[in-house]
């Protein structure tokens, strides 16, 4: 009986759910509508163009200058000395082998 409960609780709330969805495709202005159909059509013919191959080499080299500066923290904090590392064999159980 108290799954049947949870069961017409779930399906009152999907059915809320999905009227307010329906209620707001329907009542959307054209406007908006057309805003996003243009949008839309931009990213396809963005992403249809050919592709910028000095920006993706510009972003390319920010990326690698980025992942340069991070390992130059990263060696900085272990020549330090503030970090410790400390590399141990993991343990073998022969008698299980």
């Amino acid at each position: 009986m108290h799954s049947m409960k949870y069961l017409n609780g779930v399906l009152t709330v999907l059915a809320v759910v999905l009227t307010l969805n329906l209620w707001v495709a329907l009542t959307d202005s054209d406007t908006a509508a057309s805003d996003r159909l243009t949008m839309t059509q931009q990213a396809h013919a963005q992403a249809a163009g050919p592709p910028n191959s000095a920006q993706q080499r510009r972003e390319m080299i920010d990326a690698i200058k980025q992942t340069n500066t991070q390992l130059a923290e990263l060696k900085s904090l272990l020549t330090s000395g503030e970090v410790r590392v400390r590399a141990e064999l993991p343990a073998r159980d022969d008698a299980g082998e």
